[in-house]
Formats: structure tokens, C-alpha cells, sequence
């Protein structure tokens, strides 16, 4: 539950545009146990970036049988319609990427089509089913051709059995993906949040897509450095930028566009080659896929790059495109390439400084695909067992048996230069049943660190903490009247004795969390300050999570947990 500095606390409402898909009849939650889906005559359908498990399917038609059902996916993400549901649109959230590990936090859809049983995947839902779902499914064949797959019927060909298919989806999540943090890595104070950045990213990209007469390269330099363009003046994504970016728009577009579409292009790049090849063995489960693919694309999605390129060089961003653009994208070109040491990037930094009169830390530049400084959000304590996040991934298919929510323990440390400072973030907690929701979050978290050890974590006097629940009366902004100490052991504590000192009626809030037997999720999140990271590992970021209730809403870095209370 957290946030930095200046960092106030922004309103989101989670929304994807249009309707999603499928028809069917009988089954239920599950799906098949292999990587086939079930043999009984039923309409089923699988959910891919890679295949995501344990993921919810809600069908959103409102006018039918299938109005407020939800399916869930099995480990090859594959899921059967519910009894009496024959045909509805689709969305998809929550569940963890098989071939990552990592949790879901995407919204995927599928738009409403006519389906017929072929005792197989009668439809998907992917990434590349969203853009469809936005732009419409007469849409679908023109994006099929746009992206070099002339004749696929996207909305039902099973990406498992075609790794050109796969390669396409998992790129445009890629893509998807990468941009957003590169979008919302300008705006310092959470309210751009990544639900805002990837409506805009998806508009750009349907638009390439769909005005394009010959195969669009995902992995294309050219291609990212318009969608970004694009993604930055979108009217939403603009009125969420600091004033000073907004007058300078159009500079800050084509700079932004300069400094990283090399480093996402070749992200992006990677990723499909990677896929592309892939033998059908390799593609035809979850957990083939994984064996084959999980190394490689981690470590794109990892790169630290981007972001490092965005902060060692946000002070130039607003500065006169003409006399900068040349010189950012020899910039990049450097750094994603590896020729830190050639002539080109030393004259590119020279014309940096000379037009802008920033000097540029070009240790910064040299060393971009690795992290400096940063804060380690590297797991999670339940009820006095720290949990790894490995285990905390796989909790989102197994649940972790727990006695209460009562004692949660967020492990937060400081690298490098950190190792003794003063840190400023904000933060959020989400406790999800099927029956309501929870949410606590704070716009200030000040942290002491002495000698690499967590000393001090405080909610200062005249912060803010925010409370809203689905089920009761306490849904308020406390102003705290004096500082409150979140520190038990070297972590920040989310205990009765802690949420306490704040307000009475959040214990009691969290206490009929613990009264409800049953599953229930736990998600912590972190917002950085300007300039600081939020890392899993020393190479690669924390998961990016938006947290709402109602109209409540954070984003950050985080983990989730999936908890059985007994």
C-alpha cells in the first residue's frame, strides 16, 4: 500500500474497448488436463500470450444466457462454456503466463462470432483477438493480411498449433507491453496508468495495421517509432503529463520515439524470430512451450534498457526535436546495439550537451541493460513464511493455505547507493474473495535504509491513506494527523497492530476478509518516485500492477498472491 514523493493517488477505471466472443453448450470451469481440450461435444476455447492458466473468462453478453457466467482456464489455458451459454463476447483477466511464470495483468477480448463445435479450440483469445475486439471482426481478415498471415481466421485458429500465429501474438504483447513502460515512465505522480497507455498503444497499432498494403513488421524500428508517437498525443494518455510535457508535445513524441524504438524494436524482434521457429513439439503445450521459449523471453521482457535510456535523458525530452532527434537515435542505436564506445555515441552525447546544456551520464548510456540503483521487491510474507516469487507465482495456480490475512510482510530493499539513503514511494494493498474487495493505499511511504537494512518505514504526518472496500461504510480519504510506524522486522508491516494505528475500522475491515473461508487474492504494489526501479532481480523489473475498487485506483510494481484461508 505506497506511493512517492509528490505522487497522488489517481482514479482508473479499468476499461478496454468493445465486446469479445464464443457460443457453446454444457461444461463448466475447466478445460482439458493435457494439451488437447476436452473430448464432450462442448464449444471450448483457449487464452494465449503464452497459454495463461487459472485465468477468469467472463461472458459480457448482457442480452443472453451467458450474462454474468465465467469460465476458468486450465494449465493449457484452455476453458469450456458454461451450461446454457451459446454465444457471447469474451474478456479475460487475471492468471499466470505458463511460459513466463509470471502473473497475467493484461485484459485480453474476443468479439461475439458464430461458433461451431469442431471437437477441438473452437476460439481464442489473444492479444491479437483484442485488436479485433476494438476495431470490429470485419476487421479481422485485414489485420490477418497486415500482420503476414493471409487466410487465418484469427478469432478461432488455435496459436499452439501454428508457431507463425504464436510468434504474432506473443509479439504484439511484447510490443504492447514495452511501450507502456516507456509511456508511463514520463508521467511521475501514477496517474498515467498502464490501462490508459495500452488503450491509446492498441488505437496506434490498429491504425498501422489496418491503413498498411503490405506486412507490417512488428520488430520495425519505423513501426514502434510511429506508435509511440501516436500513443503519446493520444488526448488521454497527453492530459495525464506533467504541464511542461504537455506544451512541448509534439517534441516530446518524436524524442521519446527517437531514444527507444531501437532497444523495443529489437525486444519485440527477438521474441518472434524466437517463436517463429519453434517445431510443433515445442509449441503444443504449455509446458513444451515453456522448455523452448521461457529463457528468451524473459530476458527481452526484462531489458532494462528503455527505461534507463528515459531517465538518464528525461531532461532533453521537451528540447527542439530538429536539433536532437539525429543524435537520441544514435543514442539508442548504441546502446541497444552495444557500441557504447564508438565515435558515433560520443558525438551524439557532445550534441546532446551542447544544444540542451544537460550534461548526459553516459555511464548511464553504456551500462543501459542493467540496473544501478534500485529497490528489490523480491517476495512476499504470509502469516510469518516468506514466500519467494516463484512461489508466489505458482500460488496463482495453488493456492497458499493460510490461517488469516492478518500479518502480511512486504520485503522491500535498497541496492547500490540506496544501500544508506532516504526513499520516498507510494503504495497500495488489494484483498480480492469472490464476494468483495479491499483496498488500502498510501500516497507517502518514507523508508530509512542504514548499511542495506530497511531501519525506518513511515506513513508521514499529513499523508494520505486511502480506504475502499465493496462491503462497507469505510470507503474515505484519512488525512494522518501524526507519522505512523509501518516497520516490523525489516519489512513493512500489514498487521492488525499497524493498520490499527491508522483506524480502527480497517482492522475490522480486514477482519471480515478473515471471517470468509476460502480463496482470496493479495496483491502488494509499490510507486516509485521519479527516477527510482522497482526491480524483481538486479536484471529485470517487478511485475506492473494496476490495483482498483471501485473508483479507487494505483499503479505500480508488485506481487500477487492466491491464499485458501482455513
Amino acid at each position: 500500500m505506497f506511493k512517492s514523493k509528490k505522487l497522488s493517488l489517481s482514479l482508473l477505471t479499468l476499461s478496454v474497448s468493445s465486446a469479445l466472443l464464443l457460443t457453446a453448450c454444457g461444461g463448466g470451469n475447466g478445460g482439458s488436463s493435457g494439451g488437447n481440450p476436452p473430448a464432450a461435444a462442448t464449444l471450448t476455447g483457449r487464452v494465449v500470450d503464452g497459454p495463461i492458466a487459472n485465468a477468469t473468462v467472463t461472458f459480457t453478453d448482457e442480452a443472453t444466457a451467458c450474462k454474468g457466467k465465467t469460465a476458468t482456464t486450465d494449465e493449457n489455458g484452455v476453458f469450456t462454456f458454461p451450461q446454457g451459454c451459446t454465444a457471447s463476447a469474451l474478456k479475460v483477466t487475471g492468471g499466470q503466463d505458463t511460459t513466463t511464470g509470471l502473473p497475467f495483468t493484461a485484459t485480453l477480448q474476443a468479439p461475439k462470432i458464430s461458433l461451431t463445435d469442431t471437437q477441438g479450440i473452437d476460439v481464442v483469445v489473444t492479444p491479437i483477438t483484442t485488436l479485433v475486439a476494438t476495431v470490429g471482426a470485419d476487421k479481422a481478415a485485414a489485420i490477418a493480411t497486415a500482420l503476414g498471415l493471409p487466410g487465418t481466421n484469427l478469432l478461432t485458429a488455435d496459436p499452439l498449433n501454428s508457431a507463425a500465429l504464436l510468434a504474432k501474438t506473443t509479439a504484439i504483447q511484447q510490443l504492447n507491453e514495452q511501450i507502456s513502460t516507456a509511456v508511463t515512465t514520463l508521467n511521475t505522480d501514477g496517474s498515467l496508468t498502464s490501462t490508459i497507455a495500452q488503450k491509446a498503444i492498441t488505437a496506434a497499432l490498429i491504425s498501422q495495421l489496418t491503413s498498411s498494403t503490405t506486412t507490417v513488421d512488428l520488430g520495425n524500428t519505423n513501426t514502434i517509432n510511429a506508435i509511440i508517437q501516436a500513443t503519446v498525443k493520444d488526448a488521454d494518455v497527453k492530459a495525464k503529463l506533467p504541464a511542461s510535457l504537455q506544451s512541448n508535445i509534439d517534441n516530446v513524441a518524436t524524442n521519446l520515439a527517437a531514444l527507444t524504438s531501437a532497444s523495443i524494436a529489437a525486444n519485440v524482434k527477438t521474441v518472434e524470430t524466437t517463436l517463429a521457429v519453434l517445431p510443433a513439439t515445442q509449441i503444443s503445450s504449455a509446458a513444451a512451450l515453456k522448455t523452448a521459449a521461457q529463457e528468451k523471453i524473459l530476458t527481452e521482457k526484462n531489458d532494462s534498457t528503455t527505461v534507463n535510456l528515459i531517465q538518464a535523458l528525461s531532461q532533453v525530452l521537451a528540447t527542439d526535436r530538429t536539433a536532437i532527434e539525429s543524435a537520441l537515435k544514435d543514442i539508442a542505436e548504441a546502446a541497444t546495439t552495444g557500441g557504447a564506445a564508438t565515435d558515433k555515441l560520443t558525438g551524439a552525447i557532445a550534441v546532446i550537451e551542447d544544444k540542451t546544456g544537460i550534461v548526459v551520464p553516459t555511464e548511464t548510456i553504456t551500462e543501459a541493460n542493467k540496473f544501478t540503483n534500485y529497490l528489490l521487491l523480491n517476495g512476499l510474507g504470509l502469516q510469518g513464511t516468506s514466500y519467494t516469487l516463484d512461489q508466489l507465482a505458482a500460488s496463482l495456480i495453488t493456492p497458499i493455505k493460510v490461517s488469516s490475512l492478518n500479518n502480511l510482510l512486504v520485503p522491500l530493499v535498497a541496492s547500490d547507493s540506496y544501500k544508506s539513503s532516504n526513499q520516498a514511494v507510494a503504495a497500495a494493498l488489494k484483498v480480492e474473495t469472490a464476494t468483495k474487495a479491499l483496498l488500502i493505499s498510501a500516497n507517502q511511504l518514507n523508508l530509512t535504509y542504514t548499511n542495506g537494512t530497511l531501519t525506518a518505514a513511515t506513513l508521514p504526518k499529513g499523508s494520505t491513506v486511502g480506504i475502499t472496500s465493496t462491503t462497507s461504510e469505510l470507503n474515505t480519504n484519512l488525512t494522518l494527523g501524526t507519522d505512523i510506524d509501518v516497520l516490523s522486522n525489516g519489512q513493512i508491516a500489514l498487521n492488525s497492530t499497524t493498520l490499527g494505528k491508522i483506524s480502527a475500522s480497517l482492522v475490522s475491515s480486514l477482519n471480515k476478509f478473515n471471517s470468509e473461508k476460502g480463496t482470496a487474492t493479495v496483491t502488494a504494489v509499490v510507486a516509485p518516485s521519479e527516477g527510482q526501479i522497482i526491480a524483481a532481480t538486479s536484471k529485470s523489473f517487478a511485475t506492473k500492477y494496476t490495483v482498483s475498487v471501485l473508483s479507487k485506483s494505483i499503479t505500480g510494481y508488485g506481487t500477487s498472491a492466491k491464499v485458501t484461508v482455513e
